[in-house]
């Protein structure tokens, strides 16, 4: 007659193994929920600047296309100001004003006029303002910097012509931040031949492009050497560009 066998049970060896391979299922968990997270907030954030780029530019592209309206022989120089080294301290504007407008000119930022009356039967000359579009912070470096600049609004204010943009006293609503932009960017304001919004023929007037990059001579001459082809054409490609019908040439 056999003995019975002995009773089985945990042993301390079986619960430390078990214990090991518990601990690690936790940690790997751990890790792949910290990765899920990481990468929530990566596309989130990602998502917030591709919104604020895009409602940015139709915005500049909507308010850019009133540039001369109403205005007899609007002109650049008086009724569309470019700005290189401009800066917005308190309401006022600063900045060196484009003296000249025959050629391909650049900025950070563009100021222009029109009369809203200028539709009706009986337009009203004293009803001209001036509006702009302006890049602030190009040179943010700290996190605080690219939230609280970028490209920025600045709302219609009653104005003689855009050439008193200096003197004026602006509303500034920001539209999209340095960090949404990049520190480099900027508009470029050329002589073109293009096709305003809703036409199917084309005029010779002027046309501002806007750029999330500064371009370089060898990309504003089309010419690259093999290693900077690519971020040549990459500064070649503005995010929108607008013809200004109100400016014929």
């Amino acid at each position: 007659m056999r003995s019975p066998r002995p009773a089985s049970g945990f042993t301390l060896i079986s619960m430390l193994i078990g214990l090991v391979i518990g601990l690690l299922s936790i940690a790997a968990m751990l890790v792949l929920y910290q990765t899920l997270i990481s990468t929530s907030h990566q596309v989130n954030a990602q998502a917030r600047i591709d919104g604020q780029l895009a409602t940015s530019s139709l915005a500049s592209q909507q308010q850019l296309q009133q540039a001369g309206f109403g205005v007899a022989s609007a002109a650049a120089g008086t009724d569309l100001i470019v700005l290189s080294d401009a800066a917005l301290m308190g309401g006022k504007l600063s900045g060196t004003a484009v003296t000249s407008y025959a050629a391909t000119v650049s900025g950070n930022a563009v100021i222009w006029g029109y009369n809203p009356t200028g539709a009706s039967a009986a337009s009203d000359p004293s009803a001209y303002v001036c509006e702009g579009l302006v890049i602030t912070g190009n040179s943010a470096t700290s996190s605080s910097d690219l939230d609280s600049t970028g490209l920025t609004w600045l709302a219609p204010v009653s104005c003689g012509n855009a050439a008193q943009w200096q003197s004026l006293t602006w509303q500034a609503h920001q539209l999209a931040s340095t960090r949404s932009i990049g520190t480099a960017s900027n508009f470029q304001l050329a002589p073109a031949t293009c096709w305003p919004y809703g036409q199917t023929t084309a005029i010779s007037s002027l046309q501002v492009s806007y750029y999330l990059k500064a371009q370089s001579t060898a990309a504003a001459s089309g010419v690259a050497s093999a290693s900077t082809a690519a971020s040549a054409q990459f500064d070649a490609i503005p995010v929108f560009s607008v013809c200004l019908p109100n400016f014929n040439l």
